[in-house]
């Protein structure tokens, strides 16, 4: 599901390292300062028009500040969208009076990259790509109408090449240049041109994973003999500390991560399962409804084939050409089977009709015995 999502980490984290260890998530102590806060912004897919807007992004950064946040991430994977709201969303940024720092995982491309200049850091994972373009729209109106629009739409490709430029260092012909060729750009590339500030190397989360995830390490570092402990190597690389704050975001923080990952998929295959049932079962029901609505038609065209009857018997009109003898055939003269209530009943409406027509006298009589 494509959404802005925040979630502040080490709310829970007040005090020192005694507090942290009651909860669980002495990981923590490794990844941030004692007693700071946090807060971090995940943005994944297109920006705006209700995803990622301005509106959201205000409300949830004034709670992440209430609790006492000092620090601002922006986890970025996007392919952009609406250019105001990036607009909107990037002023809110370089407004929030917090240390905020971007990191760019998967693709930051079009208005995605409007927001990562608002930080004070960009970083990129190795992979990853950014792409910037020339801004693009369309209009429909009146001459006026669109030539305002172009305008208006020329403007704000002014004001993103100046945070471009300022961004890089080039100039906003340089920029400009760039815009034009809708410029794809891989990580490395990304920082020597000046969009970002560091590359994250998976290597380096391997590293980091391993020196700081081992259970009965003590608060100053128990690494081995001539290996010193993380807090003398300046902690961990900075995708790990952020891999384990969105782990902790939806609450898969801890050593036992694979064994809670695999309890979340078995519920959810049993959860599958049981909406599968659910959905037979409402098939079921339809079935149902289906036969009870055929029995509904059934007794309908019974009762207009009674009605009938009774109807035609009480005209009287004789047929032109009547049976040589009642309840017998032109061709053999043998006796037919006496016509009955219930054979009537079982006749198509059709057929009940054209027998009625043939055999007024038979239906009168019928007619005087419909229970028989």
């Amino acid at each position: 599901m494509n959404k802005i999502v925040f979630a502040q980490m080490a709310a829970r984290l007040e005090g020192g390292a005694g507090e942290q260890k009651k909860t669980g998530m002495l990981a923590f102590s490794r990844i941030m300062e004692a007693e700071e806060k946090v807060g971090v912004a995940t943005i994944s897919g297109y920006i705006g028009y209700g995803n990622a807007t301005v509106d959201e992004f205000t409300k949830h950064l004034e709670e992440l500040k209430a609790e006492g946040c000092t620090k601002f991430e922006v986890i970025l994977n996007s392919m952009g969208g609406n250019l105001f709201e990036a607009s909107g969303i990037y002023d809110i940024i370089k407004g929030c009076g917090m240390e905020v720092t971007a990191k760019i995982y998967g693709v930051a491309a079009s208005a995605a990259t409007l927001i990562a200049c608002a930080a004070g850091r960009v970083l990129i994972s190795e992979n990853s790509r950014y792409m910037v373009h020339r801004a693009r729209g369309c209009a429909v109106g009146t001459v006026e109408e669109i030539e305002a629009y172009a305008a208006d739409l020329k403007d704000a490709e002014g004001q993103v090449t100046g945070i471009y430029a300022e961004r890089t260092g080039k100039s906003a012909e340089d920029v400009m240049a760039v815009l034009n060729a809708e410029t794809w750009m891989n990580a490395e590339t990304a920082v020597k041109e000046g969009w970002c500030d560091e590359v994250i190397s998976p290597s380096a989360a391997d590293s980091g994973q391993k020196e700081t995830a081992a259970p009965g390490k003590e608060e100053d570092g128990g690494g081995e003999e001539g290996d010193p402990g993380e807090e003398e190597k300046g902690g961990p690389p900075q995708n790990y500390t952020v891999l384990r704050r969105m782990m902790a975001a939806v609450g898969l923080a801890g050593k036992n991560s694979v064994e809670e990952l695999e309890r979340e998929v078995s519920r959810l295959v049993a959860e599958n399962e049981r909406l599968a049932a659910e959905n037979d079962g409402f098939r079921g029901m339809q079935g149902q409804q289906a036969r009870v609505m055929e029995a509904h038609e059934r007794e309908f065209e019974q009762r207009v084939k009674e009605a009938v009857v009774r109807e035609m018997a009480a005209i009287g009109v004789a047929p032109v050409g009547l049976p040589p003898a009642e309840g017998a055939t032109e061709e053999t003269g043998k006796k037919e089977p006496a016509m009955t209530n219930e054979k009537l009943r079982e006749m198509a409406a059709q057929d009940a009709l054209e027998w009625i027509m043939g055999h007024p006298q038979e239906a009168a009589r019928l007619a005087e015995q419909p229970g028989k």
